[in-house]
């Protein structure tokens, strides 16, 4: 069965983010992209890197002026984060191969960790159906 999910948060000036989540034969993957910036790239993830990300955001959020170290994530589809202040407060994924960084500035983060959590249910959701069982 194939699954698709494709939201857009979109800021008070206009700008947007879009989140998609596409399950199929080889597991589900998390894409975010700014659709206005295509030079920016797109960012591809698994439901590891979706629910790093969501907790990277709260922590984003509550980071005094010390700031906040970088995270990693691993596996099939290698990642890390980071919280950059200027030129304007975002949060960067920066895939392993350092090409095309995203930033995602401050005033998406609200919206985008409530859809991070819908969407790293449906991938759990979708990889529990097409993970086969070994007795």
């Amino acid at each position: 069965m194939m699954f698709s999910r494709t939201r857009e948060i979109t800021d008070s000036f206009g700008a947007r983010l879009r989140l998609s989540v596409e399950g199929g034969a080889g597991g589900a993957r998390v894409t975010i992209d700014r659709p206005q910036r295509p030079a920016q790239g797109l960012v591809a993830m698994d439901g590891y890197g979706s629910e790093i990300l969501c907790a990277f955001i709260m922590a984003a959020r509550i980071a005094g002026p010390s700031g906040l170290a970088d995270e990693e994530i691993a596996g099939e589809l290698p990642a890390r984060l980071r919280l950059v202040r200027s030129p304007e407060v975002a949060l960067l994924v920066v895939p392993a191969d350092e090409t095309q960084a995203l930033a995602i500035p401050a005033p998406f983060w609200d919206r985008l960790y409530v859809e991070l959590g819908l969407v790293t249910a449906h991938v759990r959701e979708l990889n529990r159906r097409h993970v086969p069982l070994v007795h």
